[in-house]
């Protein structure tokens, strides 16, 4: 009869258990890899998004007023004539076509707000400022397009806690000419 070392029996069990652990603390960090990028690319949807109505919007020039008197302003802000003859409307109706044709996260249509909020309400949506240095009475130098929606996080197993809100702003200011040297804008006195 031969009697079995206790010693080799013990020795074969640190492995499964090594396994266990290693699967246990590396499916997490995968999961929040996945996420991270999903979050990442949601975020650059919308800020592409945001950056294409911001530029769409501020080539809203009123081609009316800076053929007769040189005028440089955008169609329907505080300054811009009701006929815009830009052929492709106001600041407001240009960045909600581009908005709504993208339609990142759900985000279809834009609100125009005299200053963006520090907190967006709502679990998505979209604001458009007219960037003035006069305030609402000034000529238009620009515009600013910020949207927000939630984002959700499908690894984390987070429960109500697994979504997020992301926003993205981009602005676009107004440049004279074609082809000159970039100067910085002159600043109307208010």
């Amino acid at each position: 009869m031969t009697t079995a070392d206790p010693r080799a029996r013990e020795q074969g069990q640190i492995l499964p258990l090594f396994a266990l652990l290693l699967v246990m603390l590396l499916l997490p960090v995968a999961a929040l890899s996945v996420d991270g990028g999903l979050i990442l690319s949601r975020h650059a949807e919308l800020l592409g998004e945001a950056q294409a109505a911001a530029e769409a919007g501020s080539q809203a020039v009123d081609q009316t007023a800076l053929s007769r008197n040189g005028t440089f302003q955008l169609c329907a802000a505080a300054d811009g004539g009701p006929e815009c003859g830009n052929g492709v409307g106001n600041v407001l109706d240009v960045v909600n076509e581009v908005v709504s044709s993208a339609g990142a996260l759900g985000v279809t249509q834009c609100t125009e707000v005299p200053a963006i909020p520090a907190q967006v309400p709502g679990a998505s949506g979209c604001d458009l400022v007219v960037l003035s240095p006069c305030g609402a009475g000034g000529p238009p130098l620009g515009v600013e397009v910020t949207i927000w929606a939630p984002a959700e996080i499908p690894l984390a197993g987070l429960g109500p806690l697994g979504s997020l809100r992301l926003r993205a702003e981009a602005t676009s200011w107004l440049a004279h000419g074609f082809g000159a040297a970039a100067e910085p804008p002159v600043l109307p006195r208010c």
